[in-house]
């Protein structure tokens, strides 16, 4: 099993009234990181297959 610190370089939350993160995926893994994440969940809006806005399956916002 492959650990989160072999695709993530840093983890930022965003500023506003609803709770949002920002991940940035190291440069070399990214394409199959990409992949792992796309498969667990539903894509909500994408931009030049660069920025993602993603929503988990089975992930409660509350």
């Amino acid at each position: 099993m492959n650990s989160i610190y072999e695709y993530v370089s840093r983890i930022e939350e965003t500023c506003g009234q609803e709770s949002n993160f920002v991940v940035f995926l190291k440069y070399e893994r990214s394409r199959e990181a990409i992949e792992k994440i796309l498969k667990k969940s539903e894509l909500q809006r994408s931009i030049s297959s660069i920025i993602y806005d993603l929503k988990f399956k089975g992930a409660n916002p509350n």
